[in-house]
């Protein structure tokens, strides 16, 4: 790691995809930041922080939000008529791109670290 993540860290991170003005990542960050807000003041124990978790980014099958995000990306490259208008070859590489997204997000070992903290929870 390269050191500690600041609040500030998270803050701008969301901030900046409010940025982007779309309803539906609107709401994404809007449930990022009510986990914050209740991790902050209080408002989760530690059963519910390590569901939490797993939920996010710690499932071997990809069941989780991370897991969701790849496969959305899949979605958005490839069963996306927008993109109906590229050229073939465009379209192909887009759609191997997202291929590649979804390989890369799906990885079990991209999930380790968030497992070691649900396990770390349960001692």
């Amino acid at each position: 790691m390269n050191g500690p993540i600041s609040i500030s860290d998270l803050d701008e991170v969301l901030d900046t995809l409010t940025e982007l003005e779309d309803e539906d990542l609107d709401r994404i960050v809007a449930g990022f930041r009510g986990l914050v807000h209740r991790a902050r003041t209080g408002q989760l124990d530690v059963n519910a922080t390590q569901v939490i978790i797993a939920a996010l980014a710690a499932s071997p099958d990809s069941a989780d939000v991370i897991g969701a995000c790849a496969y959305t990306i899949a979605e958005l490259t490839d069963h996306n008529t927008a993109l109906d208008s590229l050229a073939n070859e465009h379209r192909k590489d887009v759609v191997e791109a997202g291929q590649e997204a979804v390989s890369d997000l799906t990885r079990p070992t991209l999930r380790n670290t968030a497992s070691q903290a649900c396990a770390a929870l349960d001692q």
